[in-house]
């Protein structure tokens, strides 16, 4: 026969435990995303106030190699954000008081500062890309 002092402290131990294992796994996740460096790289240097061009592209984008190669044909370097792949979008159109649904692709932004200096979404054509690098002083 088994004792009822043992079988007690079995279940205390047991409750224990599992009341350990429910509060600790959701307090390492919270600190991790409050105090974890998992952020892109975009998103770093918008903290860094680092000034840079960021291509918003997406996988249904069809114009977004064309952005791309005129930026690369003008000198301008740029970083790439993936809206449909990158966490940390989201976050940056909250920094900005951006909503999604302004967010067409392609789109160029200008950060100057880590602040949001001008953007443009949509983009249809090569003349338009070279019009906003002409205006923002980007490039060579």
């Amino acid at each position: 026969m088994k004792d009822p002092e043992v079988i007690e402290l079995r279940n205390r131990f047991t409750i224990g435990i599992c009341a350990a294992i429910l509060f600790c796994i959701p307090a390492i996740f919270a600190f991790n995303n409050a105090f974890g460096n998992n952020h892109s790289k975009v998103y770093k240097m918008i903290l860094n106030k680092d000034n840079f061009v960021v291509v918003f592209e997406s996988k249904k984008c069809d114009k977004c190699d064309m952005v791309k190669n005129t930026l690369d044909s003008k000198g301008v370097s740029y970083f790439e954000l993936n809206v449909d792949k990158e966490d940390d979008f989201y976050k940056i159109l909250k920094r900005f008081n951006m909503k999604e649904e302004e967010v067409v692709t392609p789109g160029i932004l200008f950060i100057v500062d880590g602040k949001l200096y001008s953007y443009m979404f949509d983009i249809n054509s090569e003349e338009e890309v070279l019009n906003y690098i002409e205006l923002n002083k980007l490039g060579l």
